[in-house]
């Protein structure tokens, strides 16, 4: 109803200019009399209220239309990059490692719907404001489901997508939901041993690469750091041992406004549980 009564007042409004211009003095230099039906409040003939519903229907049905549902979750995985350039510090997940790591691989789907439920809270689309919290909820509970096959054996992109739910739960300030997903971020990077990545001589340095080494030492700093800073706002012990060093200065890189063209490109097909815009119809408009 909010956005129908603002199309309302704006064509009230419009009407109101527009007979306002018409208007002339009279010879007696005075301005024509008020109509008696007229509605002095929007300064528009009553009767002419049902014409503005009709109109405010028709645009509002415009507005949904223009959402382009299977192509919504894939300009939200780019907005998702787009937005974490300036507001992530360190960033969970840069586009530089999500273009490296899958580029001749599909992503996870548990990643995908995670990046997704992120990126609605901050909807590039402005006909969605309604809807972004109940997208946002479905996809991330949708990542959850789908990463129970995965949690017996875990991995770096596994603890990435579940770091990026804690980001939406600390967004919403969900500081219970917060806990969860960053108990369970900390126990599985100690499955993988994660926590020995100060040491040089461990069995990490044999088995991962540079690039993924360095983006475990961020997570495991990122964990302290994110660990110490929800414990201080709940009133809670943290979960991890004391850090002495502070959070190491990572370089942010160029904007990731020129990788746009490339997030463009982006070829993953998506399937339709993730193209499910709740109560896409006229329960999102409603007309009284």
């Amino acid at each position: 109803m909010p956005l129908v009564n603002r199309l309302i007042e704006e064509e009230c409004l419009s009407q109101k200019r527009r007979k306002d211009s018409t208007l002339t003095y009279s010879s007696h230099g005075s301005f024509p009399s008020t109509p008696a039906t007229a509605d002095f409040e929007e300064g528009i003939p009553i009767d002419d209220t049902y014409e503005l519903v009709k109109v405010a229907k028709q645009r509002s049905q415009r507005v949904i239309k223009s959402v382009d549902i299977e192509e919504y979750p894939r300009i939200l995985v780019s907005h998702f990059f787009a937005i974490n350039e300036y507001t992530s510090y360190p960033r969970v997940l840069d586009f530089t490692e999500y273009s490296t790591t899958f580029r001749n691989q599909h992503p996870p789907d548990y990643l995908i719907s995670a990046i997704i439920a992120d990126s609605s809270l901050v909807s590039p689309s402005i006909h969605l404001h309604r809807q972004n919290l109940e997208f946002f909820e479905h996809h991330y509970q949708l990542s959850l489901t789908q990463m129970l096959p995965y949690l017996a054996k875990p991995n770096i992109i596994l603890i990435q997508a579940i770091l990026i739910l804690w980001e939406s739960d600390h967004n919403m300030g969900n500081f219970t939901r917060c806990i969860e997903r960053m108990t369970s971020a900390i126990r599985l990077s100690q499955t993988l041993n994660f926590h020995h990545i100060s040491d040089p001589s461990s069995r990490l340095y044999q088995i991962y690469n540079k690039q993924q080494l360095n983006t475990i030492r961020k997570l495991w700093d990122l964990m302290h750091f994110r660990d110490h800073q929800i414990a201080q706002l709940v009133n809670r012990p943290s979960l991890l041992p004391p850090y002495e060093k502070e959070l190491r200065d990572y370089n942010l890189g160029n904007p990731i406004i020129k990788h746009q063209e490339l997030l463009g490109q982006s070829k993953h097909s998506f399937p339709n549980v993730w193209n499910k815009l709740p109560s896409i119809d006229s329960r999102m408009y409603p007309i009284a």
